[in-house]
């Protein structure tokens, strides 16, 4: 006999009981709440997009469009869970897949995204926005199998309402390094645009360098074919790819990814050697003076003491936002405390 799962004891303390529908392709669970019989939580399916950019829309009065949507979870990349009232979806959780390497090895994380519940049906323990949570944490499985953890980059409110349940562990948070825009002098070497395929080895060489060098940390892939699917392929945002070289024999030494917003540049991404950091910095100060912005910034985890130890210094230091992991069944876990060995930018945010 089937044992009962605790996701189970808590929609059902919700009033939600499953079953099975051959409508839903795929995972045919739903989870249908008595008093509520307009109310289904299951899987949401491609066919669902336009819903799901809908209600994007409607909590954050933000673009996001069907292009956008399959450029997060299409081709396997991620999924999501909904929530539909009388026909109508009120409520998205999603995830999307993020490869990561960590002493020497490596692991298949979740990342937690478009967390999204309209106003009206939010609440506390027994909300949707905990139903959803609650479910993807511990799955209708849990991280999906062979997954090793969910992470994420929450608002406030809904890191709160996880911490709350013990749903959610804050490991951190990031922080704005800032330096002023440096005309002027260029610094020594090159740095011109990335061409792909092009400068795909040189790409796949510095990140293996970096992997290597950082392997105490918990870092994500930066291959040549991320790099393309992650800036190159973004069907909105426009990032600017330079491939920073030095030496008599301009050797690739980084790559810089940024994009301008307003009056600063926001560096998206930094591959290359630690030692290298600083050097990046001054062409990304350059950079910022060339193109009229008055500061250049790089988002790093507060508390990587070595990534810190390598940027000049800095003429100011902003908190940005959290970082959280789930206490959810996992295979194999690093140090709880896990902030001060995160290799994370702005880059690694979907979002930005």
């Amino acid at each position: 006999m089937r044992g009962v799962t605790s996701i189970e004891v808590l929609m059902r303390a919700a009033g939600f009981h499953q079953e099975k529908t051959e409508s839903v392709k795929g995972d045919g669970d739903v989870w249908i709440r008595d008093d509520e019989p307009g109310i289904v939580i299951r899987w949401v399916q491609p066919s669902d997009a336009r819903e799901v950019c809908r209600l994007h829309g409607v909590v954050f009065d933000a673009g996001f469009d069907v292009p956008l949507y399959q450029w997060r979870y299409g081709g396997q990349r991620g999924w999501g869970l909904g929530a539909w009232l009388r026909g109508e979806l009120v409520g998205h959780i999603g995830m999307m897949r993020r490869r990561v390497w960590w002493e020497g090895g490596s692991l298949e994380l979740a990342q937690v995204g478009d967390v999204m519940v309209r106003p009206d049906h939010r609440g506390g323990l027994l909300g949707l926005q905990y139903r959803l949570l609650a479910l993807l944490v511990f799955g209708v499985g849990g991280p999906r199998p062979g997954l090793d953890r969910i992470f994420g980059f929450p608002r406030v409110e809904v890191l709160q309402l996880g911490r709350r349940q013990g749903l959610q562990h804050a490991v951190g948070r990031m922080v704005e390094y800032r330096w002023s825009a440096q005309g002027g002098s260029r610094p020594s070497g090159e740095s011109k645009p990335l061409v792909l395929p092009r400068d795909a080895a040189a790409v796949d060489d510095l990140w293996g360098v970096m992997c290597n060098e950082q392997a105490e940390d918990l870092i994500g892939e930066r291959t040549a074919s991320y790099v393309r699917w992650r800036y190159l392929e973004h069907p909105s945002n426009r990032y600017c790819l330079r491939l920073v070289r030095a030496g008599w024999l301009r050797r690739p030494i980084g790559l810089l990814v940024f994009r301008v917003d307003g009056e600063r540049l926001l560096l998206m991404d930094v591959v290359a050697r630690l030692e290298s950091l600083s050097h990046l910095v001054a062409w990304a100060r350059f950079h910022a003076a060339e193109v009229g912005a008055a500061y250049a910034a790089l988002w790093m985890m507060e508390g990587h003491a070595v990534g810190a130890a390598r940027l000049p210094a800095p003429d100011r230091v902003e908190p940005r936002m959290p970082v959280s992991v789930t206490s959810g069944p996992s295979r194999r876990e690093p140090d709880p405390t896990w902030g001060g060995q995160w290799w994370l930018t702005a880059g690694d945010i979907d979002h930005v």
